[in-house]
């Protein structure tokens, strides 16, 4: 599931898009550990692909920094 903001013209909030892709299914002629690295590395490439949609940033998320 991916979550894309887009700007309206009227209203303070974006318009929410949410993107249901898949199935995915792991690659069964390679060991286990491969094949949870394959099937994350190619969800996370659609995820990207999706969130180009996004035409403004809603939520920011920044990483803490410790002190």
């Amino acid at each position: 599931m991916t979550t894309t903001y887009q700007e309206t013209r009227r209203g303070k909030r974006p318009r929410i898009t949410v993107y249901f892709d898949g199935p995915f299914y792991p690659d069964e002629s390679v060991k286990t550990k491969e094949a949870q690295h394959r099937l994350h590395d190619e969800i996370a490439a659609c995820m990207a692909m999706r969130s180009k949609n996004s035409n403004c940033e809603y939520i920011h998320y920044e990483e803490r920094t410790e002190a």
